[in-house]
């Protein structure tokens, strides 16, 4: 089979790519419009027992949610998601993930120079995490 070079996440699939051991997504999930299908994907093309590493912009607090943005985060209009670390965790576990635990966090720069507390937009400004997770 022949495989295009610009694949995109949607074009994963197991027929084709068979099964990792690990999976590295970094930067990705909220420039996703369906975070789900992602992860869903993501688990497809995983065996059972590979190890998912995911980093992402979380919400300063760890909660169970999430925030839609509409325009733009950080300047960058493909933003369309920030998560409560425990909501990410949630929807890992949701799509068959288990042993989902956030190793490592660590804030990170609001680009904004007059209130380090949000963006330049007025979004909490948030950290960066990663998250650790395996495949049932």
């Amino acid at each position: 089979m022949f495989f295009n070079s610009l694949l995109g996440w949607e074009d994963l699939d197991p027929r084709y790519l068979g099964g990792f051991d690990f999976v590295n997504c970094q930067g990705l999930i909220y420039h996703v419009k369906e975070p789900m299908l992602l992860i869903e994907k993501l688990a497809s093309v995983m065996r059972p027992g590979a190890t998912l590493l995911m980093e992402t912009h979380v919400l300063s607090e760890a909660s169970m949610q999430s925030q839609f943005i509409e325009g733009a985060f950080w300047g960058d209009a493909t933003y369309w998601w920030v998560f409560g670390a425990e909501c990410l965790m949630g929807m890992l576990r949701s799509c068959g993930f288990n042993d989902v635990r956030m190793p490592f966090k660590a804030d990170c720069d609001s680009r904004n120079p007059t209130n380090p507390r949000v963006t330049v937009e007025g979004h909490p400004a948030g950290a960066r995490a990663w998250f650790l997770a395996t495949r049932s």
